[in-house]
């Protein structure tokens, strides 16, 4: 199973390095049934939220995030995300379903994208600033995204949309 990673399980990680977050991350390193992927952005985010104290209050050292990233980062496959943490320029998208502006914005490869559209949020009930997220696992052909964000649903055209600790439950990870 390909898994998108996003900021929220890396900070999570870091915060508690005995945590579901981490014991991903630890199985994605196996190169068994769990592959870890990533961004580009969300590497940058996470960084970002890192250094400026917005995990739990701490601010983390660069020396710190850098030995972080040093012992996770080769075990990912790290994508360009196709776009950034804003709004898409093209104003005709904003209504529509995430997963069919998705499927616009990752140049219409990916038709599963378009399923479940009536069930799939816009982004007036989605967080514009995370469409890069489901933008990237979609060009990447990620099976799932794991995210620790309220406003994923459970699917996005076929993506599946996991918490860590669901996710650790189901690969055995937590007693």
């Amino acid at each position: 199973m390909k898994v998108f990673f996003d900021a929220t399980v890396l900070a999570g990680a870091l915060i508690n390095p005995a945590g579901p977050n981490a014991r991903l991350l630890d199985l994605a390193s196996t190169g068994g049934p769990l592959r870890g992927a990533t961004s580009d952005v969300v590497a940058l985010e996470f960084l970002r939220h890192a250094v400026e104290g917005n995990l739990g209050g701490v601010r983390y050292d660069l020396p710190d995030i850098q030995a972080f990233l040093d012992a996770y980062i080769p075990l990912f496959e790290i994508a360009q995300a196709p776009i950034g943490r804003a709004l898409p320029q093209r104003s005709d998208l904003h209504n529509l379903p995430i997963g069919e502006i998705v499927f616009h914005l990752t140049g219409e490869t990916r038709d599963s994208m378009l399923s479940n559209l009536p069930d799939q949020p816009t982004l007036r009930e989605f967080d514009v600033h995370d469409l890069h997220v489901v933008a990237t696992a979609a060009e990447i052909h990620a099976d799932a995204i794991c995210t620790s964000d309220t406003h994923f649903q459970e699917l996005i055209g076929t993506i599946a949309i996991y918490r860590p600790q669901q996710l650790a439950h189901e690969f055995g990870l937590l007693t």
